[in-house]
């Protein structure tokens, strides 16, 4: 029987708060199953007409809220203060 190698293929976006609360839980794996390969890919969340600034996008800061509570990670203070502003826009 063929020994066949595993693999893991992650796309993350690294405007996704839910990508950023899920990295512990990525890094756990590979750290526990190293036999695994990993790769990882940079998605497109907010691209073209997607393109907006961050103030319309209200759902974000309750949904940190939720990403907090469920795998312990903490938004930093300068990202807070881009939600708060809202005026942040990224482009590609």
């Amino acid at each position: 029987m063929n020994e066949q190698e595993l693999s893991f293929i992650y796309v993350w976006d690294a405007y996704c708060g839910w990508c950023y609360g899920f990295s512990n839980s990525i890094r756990t794996l590979h750290e526990n199953h190293p036999e695994i390969s990993l790769t990882l890919v940079s998605g497109g969340l907010f691209v073209g007409e997607r393109s907006l600034p961050i103030k319309d996008y209200p759902h974000i800061s309750e949904a940190n809220q939720r990403i907090s509570q469920l795998t312990g990670v903490e938004f930093g203070e300068r990202y807070q203060e881009l939600l708060a502003n809202g005026t942040f826009l990224f482009r590609l």
